[in-house]
């Protein structure tokens, strides 16, 4: 999923940074601002809402889109304030562009 992701954002012009988990994810930004977080819910150690919480501490306004195959991803989503989204898998990559223009504009 992360692959296809990076892929179609990198054919629209985005550059796009990849991290294997959410980890990865907390100290690649350390080193680099994010204009957007695209992460699955479901992660190995962390879920994708705790790094969406953990990286909203450093910038409140951050973007977040989450996606997942679980239904009930929509109700734990609450718990995010400001700009976030949320992308039901399976979906088409002109799917994934719409939501993430929405989200950066």
């Amino acid at each position: 999923m992360r692959r296809f992701v990076s892929a179609v954002l990198r054919r629209h012009g985005w550059t796009v940074l990849e991290a294997a988990d959410a980890i990865a994810g907390l100290a690649m930004a350390d080193h680099r601002p994010l204009d957007l977080l695209i992460t699955d819910y479901e992660m190995p150690r962390v879920s994708g809402v705790t790094l969406a919480e953990q990286l909203r501490v450093r910038d409140q306004d951050l973007p977040v889109l989450v996606i997942s195959g679980h239904p009930d991803v929509d109700y734990k989503m609450r718990s995010l304030r400001g700009s976030a989204a949320f992308a039901r898998k399976p979906f088409a990559a002109a799917d994934l562009v719409a939501s993430v223009g929405a989200l950066v504009g």
